[in-house]
């Protein structure tokens, strides 16, 4: 039977990095590391991940990342998981910790190609992040945990965990789009170059960002600009402002033009409590 691992370390801050100046547990190698000594090199980056690709059976998994946890304490979380590749699915016995104990749990996972093997199934797993695997095992947390994973830049929204990066670099000028979409256009035109402006998410989370007035939706950001602040936004632990640039009202444009023109600043800070 072949045994794949894989060990997924985050922490609250590079710093955390240099607890690990000690740590040793049998035959522990890094991805991309070659010693505990440059694991604790980490420190001097901005890097809060770390991955670990093993062969360790069930028993030196959880050894481990017992080991582990004890270094990390409440500065990090670990994830790990261990893949017997057999027939078409994936059997993973998953042990991880994400501030309090250490956990166990079984998870078959299965194609949804047929047409794959189990090696494309783990293939596509290696792909996978802590946030990845949180949700795959829709973990519940105590009061504890929950503010580890915080501290972790992890939250929970939405009964689903999602990772929040408060670093973001947006465009200081934002084109607002498809603005001529159901009532939007008149919902412009009512609109009033200092109206006070919102960011909603519609149900669907695959959505982009929307654009709402007192009047009504008004256009969406681009998705590229939704992707990277829609879990700042519906976590509510930023403070934004938003401005209105440059406003040109579809009954202002030439006859040809089929939508109205908007563009916004928004400006945001991290809520501190």
């Amino acid at each position: 039977m072949q045994n794949e691992s894989k060990i997924l370390i985050k922490v609250k801050s590079p710093k955390v990095w240099e607890k690990f100046k000690d740590f040793h547990y049998k035959d522990f190698n890094l991805v991309g590391i070659v010693s505990e000594c440059e694991l604790v090199q980490l420190a001097s980056t901005n890097k809060t991940t770390c991955t670990i690709l093993c062969s360790y059976d069930e028993t030196d998994l959880w050894g481990c990342v017992k080991e582990l946890s004890i270094f990390l304490g409440k500065d990090g979380i670990i994830m790990s998981n261990n893949v017997n590749l057999t027939g078409y699915s994936g059997c993973c016995y998953f042990i991880y910790y994400l501030g309090d104990d250490i956990r166990e749990e079984d998870c078959e996972i299965e194609d949804e190609d047929d047409e794959d093997d189990d090696e494309d199934i783990f293939d596509k797993m290696k792909e996978w992040n802590i946030v990845d695997f949180l949700n795959l095992l829709k973990c519940s947390l105590n009061k504890k945990e929950k503010e580890v994973l915080t501290d972790c830049g992890i939250e929970v929204i939405r009964k689903r965990f999602y990772e929040i990066v408060y670093d973001v670099k947006i465009p200081e000028i934002i084109v607002i789009r498809h603005t001529a979409i159901g009532d939007r256009i008149q919902n412009i035109e009512n609109l009033q170059p200092d109206s006070i402006l919102k960011l909603f998410l519609p149900k669907s989370s695959r959505s982009n960002l929307e654009l709402i007035s007192d009047k009504g939706s008004i256009g969406e950001l681009p998705s590229e600009i939704s992707k990277k602040i829609k879990n700042l936004v519906i976590s509510k632990k930023i403070n934004y402002k938003i401005t209105i640039v440059d406003l040109v009202k579809l009954s202002k444009r030439n006859k040809y033009a089929k939508e109205p023109i908007l563009s916004i600043k928004l400006e945001y800070s991290k809520i501190s409590w």
